[in-house]
Protein backbone atom coordinates (compact mmCIF):
# COMPACT_ATOMS: atom_id res chain seq x y z
CA UNK A 1 0.00 0.00 0.00
CA UNK A 2 2.72 2.17 0.78
CA UNK A 3 4.44 2.04 -2.86
CA UNK A 4 1.24 2.69 -4.09
CA UNK A 5 1.10 6.18 -2.73
CA UNK A 6 4.16 7.11 -3.73
CA UNK A 7 3.25 6.88 -7.03
CA UNK A 8 2.78 10.10 -9.75
CA UNK A 9 -0.77 10.42 -11.19
CA UNK A 10 -0.63 10.35 -14.66
CA UNK A 11 -2.91 13.23 -16.41
CA UNK A 12 -5.63 10.68 -17.11
CA UNK A 13 -5.69 9.99 -13.51
CA UNK A 14 -5.25 13.19 -11.97
CA UNK A 15 -8.12 14.32 -14.11
CA UNK A 16 -10.27 11.78 -12.98
CA UNK A 17 -9.33 12.24 -9.39
CA UNK A 18 -10.07 16.00 -9.69
CA UNK A 19 -13.13 15.44 -11.41
CA UNK A 20 -14.25 13.44 -8.61
CA UNK A 21 -12.98 16.05 -6.06
CA UNK A 22 -10.53 13.07 -4.47
CA UNK A 23 -7.07 13.02 -3.40
CA UNK A 24 -4.18 11.51 -4.73
CA UNK A 25 -4.68 8.70 -1.79
CA UNK A 26 -7.53 8.35 -2.15
CA UNK A 27 -7.87 7.95 -5.86
CA UNK A 28 -4.96 5.47 -6.10
CA UNK A 29 -6.47 3.45 -3.04
CA UNK A 30 -9.80 3.28 -4.72
CA UNK A 31 -8.79 2.52 -8.19
CA UNK A 32 -6.67 -0.28 -7.23
CA UNK A 33 -9.44 -2.33 -5.07
CA UNK A 34 -11.40 -5.01 -6.25
CA UNK A 35 -14.83 -4.12 -6.07
CA UNK A 36 -18.22 -6.08 -6.54
CA UNK A 37 -21.15 -3.46 -6.47
CA UNK A 38 -24.81 -4.78 -6.77
CA UNK A 39 -27.70 -2.47 -6.35
CA UNK A 40 -30.64 -1.24 -7.84
CA UNK A 41 -31.49 1.70 -10.51
CA UNK A 42 -29.54 3.89 -8.64
CA UNK A 43 -25.87 1.72 -9.16
CA UNK A 44 -27.17 1.36 -12.65
CA UNK A 45 -27.31 5.54 -13.17
CA UNK A 46 -23.88 5.55 -11.38
CA UNK A 47 -22.39 2.14 -13.07
CA UNK A 48 -20.18 4.47 -15.42
CA UNK A 49 -18.25 6.55 -12.63
CA UNK A 50 -17.81 3.88 -10.81
CA UNK A 51 -16.16 2.11 -13.34
CA UNK A 52 -14.54 5.37 -13.95
CA UNK A 53 -12.94 5.47 -10.49
CA UNK A 54 -12.90 2.20 -9.63
CA UNK A 55 -10.87 0.12 -12.34
CA UNK A 56 -11.26 -3.47 -10.89
CA UNK A 57 -15.31 -2.73 -10.29
CA UNK A 58 -17.73 -5.70 -11.46
CA UNK A 59 -21.30 -4.15 -11.14
CA UNK A 60 -24.80 -5.80 -11.15
CA UNK A 61 -27.46 -3.15 -11.42
CA UNK A 62 -31.02 -3.27 -12.53
CA UNK A 63 -33.89 -1.70 -12.01
CA UNK A 64 -36.56 -2.51 -9.75
CA UNK A 65 -33.96 -4.80 -7.70
CA UNK A 66 -35.12 -5.21 -4.12
CA UNK A 67 -33.27 -7.01 -1.16
CA UNK A 68 -34.59 -10.57 -1.62
CA UNK A 69 -32.88 -10.54 -4.67
CA UNK A 70 -29.53 -10.07 -3.73
CA UNK A 71 -29.10 -13.42 -2.32
CA UNK A 72 -29.38 -15.08 -5.99
CA UNK A 73 -26.56 -12.38 -7.64
CA UNK A 74 -24.09 -12.99 -4.87
CA UNK A 75 -24.28 -16.43 -4.45
CA UNK A 76 -23.69 -16.72 -8.43
CA UNK A 77 -21.15 -14.04 -8.39
CA UNK A 78 -19.41 -16.51 -5.55
CA UNK A 79 -19.55 -19.75 -6.87
CA UNK A 80 -18.03 -18.20 -10.11
CA UNK A 81 -14.65 -16.91 -7.74
CA UNK A 82 -16.21 -13.40 -8.86
CA UNK A 83 -16.69 -11.81 -5.28
CA UNK A 84 -14.53 -8.65 -4.63
CA UNK A 85 -13.22 -8.58 -0.72
CA UNK A 86 -14.95 -5.19 -1.18
CA UNK A 87 -18.48 -5.60 -1.87
CA UNK A 88 -20.55 -2.60 -2.58
CA UNK A 89 -24.55 -2.20 -2.17
CA UNK A 90 -27.29 -0.18 -3.01
CA UNK A 91 -30.30 -1.63 -2.30
CA UNK A 92 -33.59 -0.34 -0.29
CA UNK A 93 -34.73 2.53 -2.70
CA UNK A 94 -37.60 0.23 -4.16
CA UNK A 95 -39.08 -1.05 -0.51
CA UNK A 96 -38.60 -1.82 3.37
CA UNK A 97 -36.16 -4.16 4.26
CA UNK A 98 -35.28 -5.67 7.43
CA UNK A 99 -32.67 -7.02 9.42
CA UNK A 100 -33.04 -10.53 8.89
CA UNK A 101 -32.81 -9.83 5.64
CA UNK A 102 -29.61 -7.69 5.77
CA UNK A 103 -28.68 -10.55 7.41
CA UNK A 104 -29.37 -13.33 4.68
CA UNK A 105 -27.01 -10.74 2.45
CA UNK A 106 -24.22 -10.74 5.02
CA UNK A 107 -24.26 -14.54 5.51
CA UNK A 108 -23.99 -14.88 1.34
CA UNK A 109 -21.04 -12.59 1.02
CA UNK A 110 -19.31 -14.41 4.19
CA UNK A 111 -16.04 -13.79 6.17
CA UNK A 112 -13.26 -12.23 4.36
CA UNK A 113 -15.12 -9.24 2.96
CA UNK A 114 -16.07 -5.60 3.56
CA UNK A 115 -19.47 -4.91 3.33
CA UNK A 116 -20.12 -0.93 2.16
CA UNK A 117 -23.72 -0.54 1.90
CA UNK A 118 -25.18 2.48 0.77
CA UNK A 119 -28.02 4.10 2.79
CA UNK A 120 -31.46 5.27 0.54
CA UNK A 121 -32.43 9.52 -0.51
CA UNK A 122 -36.06 8.07 -1.34
CA UNK A 123 -37.84 10.99 0.36
CA UNK A 124 -40.63 10.00 -1.77
CA UNK A 125 -41.54 7.21 0.12
CA UNK A 126 -42.18 6.12 3.66
CA UNK A 127 -39.78 3.73 4.49
CA UNK A 128 -36.80 5.64 3.73
CA UNK A 129 -35.98 6.47 7.62
CA UNK A 130 -37.24 3.02 8.30
CA UNK A 131 -34.42 1.49 5.62
CA UNK A 132 -31.82 4.06 6.89
CA UNK A 133 -32.34 2.89 10.61
CA UNK A 134 -32.04 -0.71 9.85
CA UNK A 135 -28.74 -0.53 8.22
CA UNK A 136 -27.58 1.86 11.15
CA UNK A 137 -27.95 -1.30 13.22
CA UNK A 138 -26.76 -3.53 10.87
CA UNK A 139 -22.96 -1.57 11.21
CA UNK A 140 -23.29 -1.65 14.68
CA UNK A 141 -23.97 -5.37 14.80
CA UNK A 142 -21.19 -6.71 12.05
CA UNK A 143 -17.72 -5.41 12.54
CA UNK A 144 -17.30 -5.94 8.35
CA UNK A 145 -20.53 -3.42 7.54
CA UNK A 146 -20.33 0.03 7.34
CA UNK A 147 -23.13 2.72 5.88
CA UNK A 148 -22.01 4.55 3.15
CA UNK A 149 -24.80 7.33 4.06
CA UNK A 150 -25.62 9.04 0.57
CA UNK A 151 -28.94 10.19 2.64
CA UNK A 152 -27.02 12.86 5.18
CA UNK A 153 -24.10 13.71 2.29
CA UNK A 154 -27.56 14.41 -0.49
CA UNK A 155 -30.03 16.07 1.76
CA UNK A 156 -31.42 18.88 0.46
CA UNK A 157 -29.46 18.48 -2.78
CA UNK A 158 -32.00 18.60 -5.39
CA UNK A 159 -29.90 19.85 -7.90
CA UNK A 160 -28.52 16.47 -7.59
CA UNK A 161 -31.61 14.99 -8.61
CA UNK A 162 -34.03 14.26 -11.51
CA UNK A 163 -37.26 15.58 -10.89
CA UNK A 164 -37.94 12.29 -8.99
CA UNK A 165 -35.73 13.51 -6.11
CA UNK A 166 -34.42 9.94 -5.94
CA UNK A 167 -32.44 8.93 -9.07
CA UNK A 168 -29.07 11.29 -9.31
CA UNK A 169 -28.47 13.48 -12.11
CA UNK A 170 -24.95 13.48 -14.22
CA UNK A 171 -23.66 15.91 -11.20
CA UNK A 172 -25.37 13.85 -8.51
CA UNK A 173 -23.53 10.66 -9.88
CA UNK A 174 -20.20 12.63 -9.07
CA UNK A 175 -21.25 13.49 -6.20
CA UNK A 176 -22.29 9.68 -5.07
CA UNK A 177 -18.69 8.33 -6.64
CA UNK A 178 -17.03 10.83 -4.65
CA UNK A 179 -18.60 9.48 -1.58
CA UNK A 180 -18.50 5.93 -2.21
CA UNK A 181 -14.89 6.33 -3.41
CA UNK A 182 -13.76 8.66 -0.04
CA UNK A 183 -15.36 5.87 2.04
CA UNK A 184 -13.95 3.08 0.92
CA UNK A 185 -10.80 4.35 0.69
CA UNK A 186 -10.95 6.08 4.52
CA UNK A 187 -11.61 2.23 5.50
CA UNK A 188 -8.74 1.15 3.42
CA UNK A 189 -6.09 3.36 3.99
CA UNK A 190 -3.48 2.31 6.40
CA UNK A 191 -3.94 4.84 9.80
CA UNK A 192 -0.91 7.22 9.31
Amino acid sequence: MHALMTKKLTRKQYLIAKKYRLSKAQYLVASHQPLTAVGDSIMADNSHDLQTVFKQAYVSAKVGRQIWQAGEVLTALKKRGELAPNVLINLGTNSPMTSAQIAKVVKTIGKGHRIFWVNTHVPTRNWETEVNATLGMAAKKYKNFYVIDWHSYSVNRSDWFWQDNVHPNPQGNIHYTHLVAKEIAHQLMPAS
